[in-house]
């Protein structure tokens, strides 16, 4: 595997060269996992922000235990119920991934 993530701890390691296709799965789970990370700083359950943001509870759990391809209006819906700018969570999380066929090795 080119790409190891571990969602629960945080961190993200990356031991060989990342494909395109990691680093855009890379971003989504890290743009999920710092939306996850404001839900709970704001002391906010599941069925909290998924009623209020109009989506149910199940899809946002889903979400946050398998961000892959979260639609653009789901992650919009959640940040502005979590009154946080998306650009700026999607900017952090492209900052934090690698770029494609990068050879490092980073902690996040």
């Amino acid at each position: 595997m080119l790409l190891s993530i571990s969602l629960s701890s945080g961190i993200c390691r990356y031991r060989r060269t990342v494909t395109k296709i990691e680093r855009r799965a890379a971003i989504s789970i890290e743009l999920v996992r710092r939306l996850s990370q404001e839900r709970q700083r704001r002391g906010l359950s599941l069925n909290k922000l998924a009623a209020a943001a109009g989506l149910s509870q199940s899809m946002l759990s889903r979400l946050e235990s398998d961000p892959q391809n979260p639609t653009l209006d789901s992650l919009l819906r959640i940040a502005d119920e979590l009154e946080v700018n998306l650009g700026n969570l999607l900017r952090g999380a492209l900052q934090a991934v690698p770029k494609a066929s990068a050879a490092k090795k980073n902690a996040v």
